[in-house]
């Protein structure tokens, strides 16, 4: 009997640990910012009301703290009936039944919300699209009847993986000859010497393939060549455009510092920020200030400057060119 009653009472005392385990930053803001921030934010009041705050939450009376039946909010995402959906969220997935309670027990507990969190929409990061996922390991597609050169590195699967979709077949391996063009083409722009082919012809040591791309990243041809494509990307030209098209005596010394970065094999972190900020961080360093020159290598109207208007609009017009080509190349 008395285990009984004991059981029968613990049945009808209402729980507090749901109350207890309901956390704001953890439960509640991030319904609020999935489902209603896009149409209830201080900028985008709808219905005269934000979510962005605790105060802004009060306003109106949406939120009645220790009162979810008073709460027009918890009303509002609330299917008046089995068949019929919430009057919010208007656009996209209602709230589950979980949300839901959540929101219940915890304007119930009193709602508590810190004051200092201030909740945004999510931005496009936080969204589905593709390219804002994070990268996820893809393991290499199966392979079993491509010819063993095929798989060595796990790069070769998706190539020929892809080859086969199309109903393409792998070339014959390539000759020396072949091969030494191909590379010296494509590392410094130029076609070997007939020395150069008759050497590699006649190189049958393990190593020939490394040791020719090793020599030709070495080579003070190789920076020429790949500087032009990092020139071509930041819009580079030795004339400013427009009607005059006037020469800039002084725009090759940061055509040689891409060319050297890329000899050197700068990293793309340094070589990034040396052009954004060197000014600053090789305030001492010629070599490193230079880079700066990427803010303005761009096209400039040095025709239409002839009143305050119109220089007004040009600098405008800089200023977005900078912001492009910075946005566009890094």
């Amino acid at each position: 009997m008395k285990h009984w009653f004991v059981a029968t009472l613990t049945l009808l005392l209402p729980s507090t640990s749901a109350d207890a385990d309901v956390d704001f930053a953890n439960d509640i803001a991030p319904i609020f910012e999935q489902h209603c921030l896009r149409c209830h934010n201080p900028g985008n009041a709808k219905g005269d009301f934000s979510l962005a705050t605790i105060d802004h939450a009060r306003e109106n009376g949406y939120l009645s703290a220790g009162e979810p039946d008073a709460s027009y909010l918890l009303e509002l995402v609330t299917p008046p009936s089995e068949n019929e959906p919430p009057a919010m969220p208007k656009d996209g997935e209602p709230l589950s039944d979980e949300q839901r309670e959540l929101l219940r027990t915890w304007i119930a507990a009193g709602a508590e919300w810190p004051e200092e969190i201030v909740l945004r929409e999510p931005s496009l990061a936080d969204k589905s699209w593709w390219s804002f996922q994070p990268i996820a390991d893809n393991a290499p597609p199966a392979a079993g009847d491509a010819p063993a050169d095929w798989l060595r590195h796990p790069l070769d699967r998706f190539v020929f993986a892809g080859m086969t979709e199309k109903g393409l077949t792998p070339s014959p391996m390539a000759d020396r000859r072949t091969l030494i063009r191909r590379a010296t083409y494509d590392l410094l722009g130029l076609p070997p010497t007939p020395e150069e082919i008759a050497a590699f012809e006649a190189d049958d040591s393990p190593d020939a393939w490394e040791r020719l791309i090793d020599r030709l990243l070495e080579s003070p041809h190789y920076g020429e060549r790949w500087g032009r494509h990092w020139l071509d990307v930041i819009r580079f030209g030795e004339s400013r455009g427009f009607e005059r098209n006037e020469i800039i005596n002084n725009a090759w010394p940061f055509r040689d510092y891409v060319i050297k970065s890329f000899n050197d094999d700068k990293p793309f972190n340094q070589f990034t920020r040396e052009q954004l900020a060197g000014d600053v961080i090789g305030a001492n360093d010629p070599e490193v200030a230079v880079a700066t020159t990427y803010l303005v290598c761009g096209p400039y109207d040095d025709v239409g400057n002839q009143d305050a208007a119109q220089a007004a609009q040009i600098r405008a017009n800089t200023i977005d060119d900078i912001i492009r080509a910075t946005s566009e190349a890094f």
